[in-house]
């Protein structure tokens, strides 16, 4: 088995407004491992987002960020300074956006943005150094390496000459460029058409197994999650209802919840006569159910769930569940 690259430990994430604080993310934990994707799934505003952004210090300033522990190789970055927290970003850990637009300079042409992140790497090794110095060359068999065949075109446009594709694979490029050991993908392919996030999909597996990097992949769609990740977390309301690997969640789920996802998936990919879906909302983060947040729109739900937040029960096989039909309820 790998060594862990991140272990995260009772995670709080959220913002502040009006004077009081409000939890998005409550009492998060896992780990990623060398070499793994752990796929962070959920509906819209189930957390994901605040998850990933949190970990790598991206909250806007009104975000709050508290836990147990968050350990990235032997370095705890909650002591971390921020001008020693940026010096990891962007060198060892690393996240690709949903929207690979708000990456870019649009004043400035690809080559410049490629430049000035071989500059910035060159101080990690001689080899980097190296690469720096002879940049082009470099940046055409980077952007080769992330299907742009022809670099040294892409290299002398601006953002806004190339396509939502293009940009996104060309984004991937400027992170891959480091060779962090941890990356962080927020739906990436969300805005691009089947043919073209197929494609993404396919690299960032690629890539990743290349790499031999830990992969943290946040998505709602679990055919994506399916296809790319070891293991999966999901997300309900904030915290991690199920976990454990993508296989055997998928084959046996244990939530009502990853239940629910499921049918719901499959009725959309087809595979059965009506379209299924979950009863209900997401509770508002300001206004949650006292026992199991997911008890209102919960077929198996039980008197007790009503009123006592279940834990999370240790499963074989290294699965998860927070549900009291597996613990002590």
């Amino acid at each position: 088995m790998s060594a862990v690259t991140l272990t995260v430990r009772g995670l709080d994430a959220g913002f502040t407004m009006g004077g009081s604080t409000v939890l998005v993310v409550r009492d998060v934990n896992f780990d990623v491992r060398k070499g793994e994707m752990l796929g962070i799934i959920g509906e819209s505003g189930s957390g994901k987002t605040v998850t990933g952004m949190s970990l790598l210090r991206l909250l806007p300033d009104n975000g709050v960020t508290n836990a147990a522990e968050i350990d990235f190789l032997g370095v705890d970055l909650r002591g971390l300074s921020d001008e020693a927290f940026r010096e990891l970003r962007g060198r060892r850990l690393a996240m690709v956006f949903q929207d690979p637009v708000g990456a870019f300079n649009p004043a400035k042409k690809i080559e410049w943005h490629i430049r000035g992140v071989f500059d910035r790497s060159a101080s990690k090794s001689p080899a980097h150094a190296e690469r720096a110095r002879n940049w082009r060359p470099a940046a055409i068999q980077l952007l080769k390496d992330v299907g742009i065949p022809q670099g040294d075109n892409v290299l002398r446009q601006f953002p806004h000459q190339l396509s939502g594709g293009m940009l996104q694979r060309t984004l991937i490029a400027l992170v891959l460029a480091f060779e962090p050991e941890l990356i962080v993908a927020d739906e990436p392919t969300t805005n691009l058409d089947n043919i073209v996030e197929r494609q993404i999909l396919r690299l960032f597996r690629d890539l990743q197994r290349r790499l031999n990097c830990a992969f943290i992949f946040i998505t709602h769609d679990m055919s994506i999650a399916h296809m790319l990740c070891d293991r999966i977390a999901v997300m309900y309301a904030g915290r991690i209802v199920e976990s454990g690997p993508t296989k055997d969640v998928f084959a046996n789920p244990k939530h009502p919840y990853t239940q629910g996802l499921l049918a719901s998936a499959l009725a959309l990919e087809g595979k059965t006569d009506r379209l299924k879906e979950i009863p209900g909302e997401l509770p508002s983060p300001s206004n949650l159910p006292p026992g199991c947040l997911f008890e209102p729109r919960c077929t198996f739900a039980k008197p007790v769930c009503r009123t006592k937040p279940p834990g999370m029960t240790a499963l074989e096989g290294g699965r998860g569940v927070r549900c009291v039909l597996y613990g002590d309820g």
